[in-house]
């Protein structure tokens, strides 16, 4: 499929032709460093596939167990090989959608995509802290980052590009997406104040902060003061929210 949507049939710009269009593919596929980090990384997951299937052995001398030597002990290895067969697969997958949409999707189509990851992202975090606050198992465990940081840090990234692409949208479209805001970055938000570890229940709000305000700073000469007086609106129930929930999940914090 991916190599059809690049090469076979790709996307014709005004005024191309079928084969300059698989020439821009080739062109951008070529000269696109995501390209060769992704084989690179795809490569050492391999060779750790192909290193992997260790056993426990005992040693009745030192009356020990200790798991066998890979069959080249000098390169990348694992130990199940089921597990990381999973990662391969995982791995090559997101690095063939991420050069095929670097390279074959246009800017219009690749702001709609991370729109609705956005969102998406939002969804789930919104889901996860409703179950988590109605003490459902394994959600409720993982608040303030002690069951699954890695969450935390997930719905912050997407937390911080919704905010940037609502501020693209409202600067291309002068109007405001509430939905996308309400998903992409009040949703992401209280995931990352559920399920972020300390720190960074404090650095991603910040920086999200900064930014809201950096984009109604850019934003000021460029739209009505109608959509200003709401920009400045939502920075301010943005820094209520952030203050609510500090005072909720950390009530001995002064």
């Amino acid at each position: 499929m991916v190599v059809e949507w690049m090469f076979l049939l790709p996307s014709v710009k005004r005024g191309e032709t079928l084969v300059d269009a698989r020439r821009r593919m080739l062109h951008a596929l070529l000269w696109d460093p995501f390209l060769y980090a992704g084989v690179g990384l795809v490569a050492l997951m391999m060779i750790q596939y192909l290193n992997s299937g260790l056993e426990l052995v005992y040693l009745p001398d030192a009356d020990i167990w200790q798991l066998s030597d890979p069959t080249v002990t000098w390169a990348p290895f694992a130990v199940e090989s089921n597990a990381v067969f999973t990662h391969l697969a995982w791995f090559t997958a997101c690095c063939v959608v991420g050069v095929a949409l670097r390279a074959a999707a246009g800017r219009g189509a690749k702001r709609v995509l991370l729109q609705l990851l956005a969102c998406a992202s939002g969804a789930i975090s919104l889901c996860m802290v409703t179950l988590a606050s109605c003490g459902s198992a394994p959600y409720a465990s993982w608040t303030n980052g002690t069951g699954a940081p890695a969450a935390g840090t997930f719905f912050g990234f997407w937390m911080l590009l919704g905010i940037g692409l609502f501020v693209n949208k409202a600067e291309r479209e002068q109007r405001m997406s509430i939905p996308l805001f309400i998903l992409a970055g009040i949703g992401n938000l209280l995931g990352v104040l559920f399920f972020a570890s300390p720190l960074m229940t404090i650095v991603f709000p910040v920086i999200g902060v900064l930014l809201l305000f950096y984009g109604m700073v850019y934003l000021a000469p460029l739209t009505p003061k109608g959509m200003q007086l709401k920009l400045f609106v939502i920075h301010v129930l943005c820094l209520g929210v952030i203050a609510a929930s500090l005072v909720y999940l950390f009530p001995q914090n002064p």
